[in-house]
């Protein structure tokens, strides 16, 4: 299964909040458009994407009226399923889960606006009958304890299926030093995944970014793999509006990372309960410069 990063935020005529490098075939269009939607629905099942992981912060969010304005009215919305990708930096007042029940409270009402908004709807996806919701750097959640999860459980009433953005560099590279890694011999989260392991003081000039992922990423993966249910991301490319060194991309690499990343190893114990998923890391991140979305100089060439 191929899951690609969906950003419904951009408006017509005005993508003037950040600098981007590229430019979109479509031009500077507005993810409010079904006719918008419709085209990248087409595009994502020429790619063999079947579903977005859409970004969510809250229920009046540019990206939730977005959504409902424009991919939930395409025609060809059968085409894709999709899932939130909960945006813990933006979305949360406080990441410290000690801080009373604020945090968990908050994000107990997050998760219920969620499933009444979209658990319903036939194309949202779901992994053992059970709906799908990534969080975004759960690394930086504070004080975070698996007990809780029973109680998000209780709270909103639907037994969803987390995974959670954890792995990265330092202590984050080791499962059993991560923050929301093992504990007590067991994983906190049923599964695992990177959003991006972009950091600059690693970038060499002028370097792919499947060189970078493999030199970089790939040993964080394997060993997550070895010991969760570790789902990986492909990185096509990176080249953000805030100045960081930039990493070069084409379709030859993607598909490179994409051959590599689908080896990684299990743990012993894992039988298979769930459909192998990979992330492409983006579909449409114009700003970060991630996006595999056709642009002008056919890159990726699928159109």
């Amino acid at each position: 299964m191929l899951l690609a990063y969906y950003y419904p935020w951009y408006y017509r005529n005005d993508w003037s909040r950040h600098g981007y490098q590229d430019e979109p075939l479509l031009g500077k269009y507005g993810t409010d458009e079904p006719a918008v939607a419709e085209q990248h629905n087409a595009w994502a099942e020429r790619a063999g994407i079947d579903t977005w992981v859409v970004s969510y912060t809250s229920p009046t969010s540019l990206t939730s009226r977005h959504f409902a304005q424009g991919m939930l009215k395409a025609n060809n919305i059968g085409k894709m399923k999709f899932c939130m990708l909960f945006e813990s930096l933006s979305a949360f007042p406080t990441l410290n889960f000690a801080d009373g029940n604020k945090a968990l409270n908050f994000f107990i009402d997050a998760m219920k606006h969620i499933r009444d908004t979209y658990f319903g709807h036939s194309q949202y996806l779901r992994i053992n009958g059970r709906p799908v919701v990534l969080l975004y750097v759960t690394r930086r959640w504070e004080n975070f304890e698996p007990h809780m999860l029973d109680a998000i459980k209780d709270g909103v009433g639907v037994d969803i299926f987390f995974i959670a953005d954890e792995p990265f560099y330092g202590r984050q590279n080791n499962v059993n030093e991560a923050f929301n890694g093992i504990q007590d011999g067991k994983p906190i989260f049923e599964a695992y995944t990177t959003y991006n392991m972009y950091t600059d003081p690693t970038v060499r000039p002028g370097e792919s970014a499947k060189d970078f992922m493999f030199r970089e990423a790939l040993p964080v993966f394997q060993h997550w793999s070895k010991n969760t249910v570790f789902f990986p991301h492909v990185l096509p490319m990176y080249h953000d509006f805030r100045g960081h060194p930039p990493l070069i991309g084409d379709a030859a690499g993607l598909r490179d990372q994409l051959d590599t990343f689908a080896c990684l190893p299990r743990p012993s114990w894992y039988k298979g309960e769930y459909p192998n998923m990979m992330f492409v890391t983006s579909w449409n991140e114009w700003w970060e410069g991630s996006q595999i979305e056709p642009d002008a100089a056919g890159k990726y060439g699928f159109t």
